[in-house]
């Protein structure tokens, strides 16, 4: 059952199957609590996987387990449960000190706010407003991210806030990440600029500052994205070729994997 593709619990025409499902939903909520951690992983996702929102609690309360494996997974669970009353213990979780179980909430919430962007895109029309609701409450989740520890939740935030344009303030998130202490999240924030509205002629002048970072990958994301925003080309900018400024900092084995 845990490996079943998802049912869709608005769906009438799987009523029936579901109806008959009832008895091992039942068995499945009980063997949520199995001493085999494995056992009440695959119960949860089973249940997930069948939309039975009567075990929706069963599942959140799994999230308060002491065992970080168990609060990994059941972030896991609720993405494939898809009901929004998940994304408050979500949010919960990315306060977690397990680095896994905050990894696994941003991706739930992530997948939350990208099954409802669209639709709460067009709120003006009633039957969305609740759609715009579920968006802004994942979002305000995901947002926590940019404040993670972990650099690969923050850089994560980054790359997808690009498609929650106009909805918020995506400039406001890459201008944060391009003074990011890591480079994987910086460099996130230098290759959203490009998608991003109304960029002010400074925004371009800040990448120049990159063309002479220590980092290969920091350097190539400037001078590549510089020539998108800007009027000038790199080389009109600063006199030095693309390749100038990547050979710039050469050492053993010219990889970026190696630095």
């Amino acid at each position: 059952l845990g490996n079943m593709p998802r049912f869709d619990p608005d769906d009438a025409t799987q009523e029936t199957y579901r109806q008959k499902m009832m008895s091992a939903v039942e068995a499945l909520r009980k063997s949520l609590d199995d001493e085999n951690l494995r056992v009440g992983e695959y119960a949860a996702q089973a249940l997930a996987n069948l939309g039975a929102r009567a075990a929706l609690e069963d599942i959140i309360a799994r999230a308060k387990s002491e065992s970080p494996w168990i609060r990994r997974k059941t972030a896991d669970a609720l993405k494939t449960m898809d009901d929004p009353a998940a994304i408050e213990i979500l949010t919960t979780l990315l306060d977690d000190e397990s680095r896994s179980a905050r990894q696994a909430a941003l991706g739930a919430l992530i997948e939350f706010a990208n099954r409802h962007i669209e639709t709460a895109k067009n709120a003006d029309d009633p039957k969305n407003a609740s759609a715009k609701e579920v968006f802004n409450a994942a979002w305000s989740g995901i947002r926590k991210g940019l404040d993670d520890e972990y650099f690969v939740i923050r850089r994560d935030v980054v790359k997808n806030c690009i498609k929650y344009q106009p909805l918020i303030n995506a400039k406001e998130i890459a201008a944060k990440a391009l003074e990011d202490p890591d480079d994987w999240v910086r460099e996130a924030g230098i290759l959203a600029l490009p998608e991003l509205e109304d960029l002010s002629p400074e925004t371009a002048e800040r990448l120049v500052d990159f063309f002479d970072d220590y980092w290969d990958n920091i350097r190539k994301a400037a001078l590549e994205v510089y020539p998108k925003i800007s009027e000038k080309s790199v080389e009109e900018r600063t006199g030095l070729t693309f390749g100038d400024w990547m050979r710039k900092y050469p050492r053993p084995g010219e990889s970026w994997k190696k630095q």
